[in-house]
């Protein structure tokens, strides 16, 4: 999934999607803080895969 700032929670989850994964049981998660811009987005995600 690439999603910006999935790291940053509010008053519902502490850790934001991050979070609420491993309370679901995930066993790892990466989580950002930051906005990314829309354009580099595909770029980065094609690279990584």
């Amino acid at each position: 999934m690439s999603a910006c700032k999935t790291a940053d929670g509010d008053n519902r989850a502490t850790l934001g999607l991050a979070g609420i994964a491993f309370q679901a049981g995930a066993e790892s998660t990466v989580a950002s803080l930051w906005v990314i811009n829309d354009e580099v987005t595909p770029v980065f995600m094609g690279y990584q895969l």
